[in-house]
């Protein structure tokens, strides 16, 4: 992938990751006020940034390595995905209080969220690149 297109993807993905974590809180602030980990909050977005960050450097290098295992690779990155969810959500629940199971959902709410967003970029990207080819 060129660097153009390598910091376009990037790009896009990061203003896709601020304007959904916005959205998300302001339907925490005026859609349920009552939530008591607010403040918590923007580390949800931050962290979901960070991993599709880093896991979509790992599929962009493994796409230049090797190709033919760009579907496993994903699907890798998937599950690495999953895991790091799991134990944020873990470590962040000692610090929620008594709101532990609407934190949860949220975390799995912005989980599907984030992978879904992720999956649509870059299934934008791989079919603008395989028309280039």
């Amino acid at each position: 992938m060129k660097f153009k297109l390598k910091f376009r993807l990037y790009a896009l993905l990061s203003v896709a990751y601020l304007a959904t974590g916005i959205i998300g809180a302001l339907v925490f602030i005026y859609l349920i006020p009552i939530l008591d980990y607010f403040e918590l909050y923007p580390a949800i977005p931050i962290f979901y940034w960070a991993t599709g960050m880093i896991l979509n450097y790992a599929l962009d290098r493994c796409r230049s390595w090797n190709p033919d295992q760009l579907t496993n690779v994903y699907m890798s990155c998937r599950m690495v995905k999953l895991l790091f969810t799991i134990i944020f959500l873990v470590v962040c629940i000692n610090f929620v209080g008594d709101d532990q199971k609407s934190f949860a959902i949220s975390i799995m709410f912005n989980y599907l969220l984030y992978t879904g967003l992720e999956l649509y970029i870059f299934h934008l990207y791989n079919k603008r690149e395989q028309l280039k080819k």
